[in-house]
């Protein structure tokens, strides 16, 4: 991902501190989920 595609094309501080560099992004998800068992209410 490009975060030029997202009109984030200039390097500005960031609020908690660091600065943004790169036009490439890498993002790492940690996604979880749980099933819901259906019921009839007929």
């Amino acid at each position: 991902m490009r975060r030029s595609d997202w009109g984030l094309d200039r390097n500005t501080a960031l609020a908690g501190g660091g600065v943004l560099i790169s036009d490439k992004v890498k993002l790492t998800l940690d996604v979880s989920a749980d099933r819901l068992e259906q019921t009839d209410t007929a």
